[in-house]
């Protein structure tokens, strides 16, 4: 199997990989960039319209809490009735402020277990302080400011107190959610740059593991061709090249051992065809036809017109003598 490998590895085949290992790791390079960019962009999404906006919406619930219970001491504290007549209308755009308030919030940013827990406890909270709430303004509308006063400090100071931290609490696991999403998509940033460090140094031991291959194969084999033919210009025709290049060298290995092989043929036959002839067997004939090949033909054909001529002298030569 290795040596069918090797006969098939040819110049083209190893260019080709080179450009199958460049296109497909530059490819992975990519899939691997935005798959995690995705993952990266879909835990920003999360953290811009989901994390964040539920922090803010829980601190502006806890501000709204805060400015109606201003507005209840204000009105606790006032004897104007046209102040308190404000003051109503005041608390009133406060209740319906926090009540749309709390049910978007519980449609946008309730999601878990946990959260809806806390979500109803709050919730059960502020209509326990609404029903305190009702008792004070009640006592401050009929001019008992001092009972209006102790009614906030009491009851309705500790479920104050609670709601105020359920608040915190919520707003708080919020903010930890989005630093850990946040970190999460650090995380998948560290990685990317991790994956693209692995993988462009992968594609590149890859890619000079096959042009040192490439080079293996053409360069040093290709030197010894060269040599070859040099020897064979040269006039040394018993070169015998032995390649292990790839198929296109060794191929022009076999084309120049032929042509080296067929030179001394050719070299060999006619040295022998001359001496023949030189040693007056007129008559010597080739024993390499077949070498004389293409251009080379011509030289069978002198010669055995050189035969033909030196008969014909030889022949003419009794005549003249007699």
């Amino acid at each position: 199997m290795g040596e069918n490998i090797k006969k098939r590895m040819t110049i083209q085949n190893r260019l080709r990989l080179i450009e199958i290992v460049s296109v497909l790791g530059m490819i992975l390079i990519a899939l691997v960039a935005i798959l995690t960019s995705d993952r990266i962009n879909q835990a920003s999404t999360v953290i811009a319209d989901y994390w964040m906006p539920a922090v803010i919406a829980t601190e502006e619930w806890k501000t709204e809490t805060s400015n109606y219970r201003i507005a209840e001491y204000n009105h606790a504290l006032s004897e104007d009735a046209a102040e308190m007549e404000r003051l109503d209308g005041e608390i009133r755009q406060y209740q319906e402020n926090l009540t749309q308030a709390i049910a978007d919030y519980g449609q946008k940013y309730v999601g878990t277990v946990p959260e809806r827990e806390a979500y109803d406890s709050v919730q059960a909270l502020w209509q326990q302080y609404l029903v305190h709430s009702e008792a004070v303004l009640k006592s401050s509308r009929e001019g008992r400011q001092q009972e209006a006063l102790k009614l906030l400090s009491g009851d309705s100071q500790q479920i104050f107190n609670e709601i105020n931290s359920s608040l915190s609490g919520m707003a708080q696991e919020k903010q930890q959610a989005a630093e850990s999403a946040s970190e999460g998509g650090n995380q998948l940033f560290r990685r990317l740059i991790e994956w693209k460090v692995i993988l462009i140094l992968a594609l590149t031991i890859a890619l000079s593991a096959l042009v040192v291959s490439l080079i293996r194969g053409i360069v040093v084999p290709l030197e010894k061709v060269v040599r070859g033919v040099q020897s064979v210009a040269a006039g040394t025709l018993s070169v015998r090249l032995e390649c292990e290049g790839d198929k296109e060298i060794q191929d022009m290995a076999t084309a120049v051992n032929g042509l080296a092989e067929s030179l001394k043929t050719m070299a060999d036959d006619e040295k022998r065809v001359l001496q023949e002839i030189g040693q007056g067997n007129l008559d010597a004939a080739s024993y390499a036809d077949s070498a004389y090949r293409g251009d080379f033909a011509a030289i069978l054909y002198e010669m055995e017109g050189l035969k033909t001529r030196l008969k014909e002298k030889q022949e003419e030569a009794p005549k003249e003598n007699g």
